[in-house]
């Protein structure tokens, strides 16, 4: 077909239910990142997860279905490399494919003091993960939206993800320049490789790490965002009244 018979729009989220400053899963609540509650969050995950508490450290979540779309054979040997020349905390929320969550419970058990997996889903675990994370790993291999990228931006909780989909067209990465201060709400690379995601990563922790500023700005950016569902039925029905002002086309393949 041709492009511009496609038309893509986002999903919305539902911020009754994931909403820092309203959230009944957290116990500490927050409107800004420069309220003291996103820290709150923090050390009461880490503690949570029996993790050092730091604020310092970084701590990095994730929460998806242990899939390959999910790009999980990219962030296991990502963390393996990343384990070893950066100082960070990984957190991973998820069920699925038993290859890949025994991977995840070698590197669990390879750096107790550092990953925690824990396998399966629950609902408040993952509320106080979007609010305590510092950063929300995302490496999909393909994504028509997502919505964890979402959450992650209303808690500000900046999001690193691969450059597809719906993730691509809802996180701003932060360019090379920084020029884009005012816009940028996280970080992304291109390559279905685990090195761009490795090299992407570290860049994200050198900010975490040596700009505060720049982090608490992008932090900022992203809990102003709003995908809501107003918004995008609002596109459906301007979709659903231009498609019929068009003329009928007769299908290529008939």
């Amino acid at each position: 077909q041709q492009l511009d018979q496609l038309t893509g729009i986002l999903n919305g989220c539902d911020y009754s239910q994931w909403d820092p400053e309203n959230d009944p899963w957290l116990a500490h609540h927050y409107a800004s990142p420069e309220d003291s509650g996103k820290a709150e969050n923090k050390a009461a995950l880490q503690k949570e997860l029996n993790l050092p508490i730091s604020s310092e450290i970084p701590l990095l979540v994730t929460i998806c279905r242990l899939v390959e779309q999910k790009g999980i054979q990219l962030m296991i040997p990502m963390l393996w490399q990343l384990m070893r020349v950066a100082e960070c905390q990984v957190a991973i929320l998820g069920s699925g494919d038993k290859k890949l969550a025994a991977a995840l419970n070698e590197l669990h058990a390879h750096y107790p003091e550092r990953i925690r997996f824990i396998e399966g889903y629950d609902v408040g675990l993952s509320h106080r993960m979007e609010a305590g994370g510092d950063a929300f790993l995302m490496p999909s291999v393909f994504e028509p939206c997502g919505l964890n990228q979402i959450y992650s931006l209303r808690y500000g909780t900046l999001p690193l993800v691969r450059n597809t989909g719906g993730l691509k067209d809802s996180v701003t990465r932060l360019s090379a320049s920084q020029r884009n201060i005012k816009s940028a709400n996280g970080f992304a690379f291109d390559e279905i490789d685990d090195k761009a995601f490795l090299q992407e990563t570290l860049r994200m922790l050198n900010v975490y790490t040596n700009k505060p500023k720049l982090w608490k700005q992008m932090q900022a950016n992203a809990m102003a965002l709003r995908f809501d569902w107003e918004s995008a039925t609002k596109k459906y029905e301007k979709l659903y009244l231009s498609t019929l002002k068009k003329p009928k086309r007769s299908h290529p393949l008939l």
